[in-house]
Formats: C-alpha cells, sequence, structure tokens
C-alpha cells in the first residue's frame, strides 16, 4: 500500500468520527442507521479496515450522517473549519 492510500483512509476514519460525534451519534446509533456492526464502524474509525472502506461504505455512512459523501473525503483540518 501506497503512502496516498494509507493516508485517504485515516482522513475517512477521522471525518466518520468527526462527522458522528458532530451529530450526537454513537457508534451504536451509526452501526444501527447504516446497518453495518459496532465493531466495524469502530475498527472504520480506527482505518483498521482498508480493503473494506469501499466507495460503498463510504457513501451508506454519509448517508446514515446526512452529509455529502465528499466531505468524508476531505482533509479534517479543512473540514472541521466548517459548520456541520
Amino acid at each position: 500500500m501506497n503512502h496516498k492510500s494509507k493516508t485517504i483512509y485515516k482522513i475517512v476514519a477521522e471525518n466518520i468520527k468527526y462527522y458522528r460525534e458532530a451529530k450526537g451519534m454513537t457508534i451504536s446509533d451509526l452501526a444501527q442507521k447504516t446497518g453495518y456492526t459496532k465493531d466495524f464502524i469502530t475498527k472504520l474509525e480506527a482505518a483498521l479496515y482498508t480493503k473494506k472502506c469501499t466507495i460503498t461504505v463510504v457513501y451508506n455512512i454519509a448517508i446514515a450522517l446526512e452529509i455529502n459523501t465528499d466531505l468524508l473525503l476531505m482533509d479534517t483540518k479543512k473540514v472541521n473549519s466548517k459548520s456541520v
């Protein structure tokens, strides 16, 4: 795996956690809304599921968080300055 792919997984992981918390959701809440397990969400947020972090997963999580998918792909430092 090259450096860039590690970076995007980490960015997505941080953004999932950021938006989940900003929406006042627990991991259990997000798991219930997406149909994924709590363990799966936890590992995504820790950037441990790089091969399982597909565009479909990112899309489904964005839908559950009621945000645009692109927000999960943006650098957190830039995203955090925007309102949820």
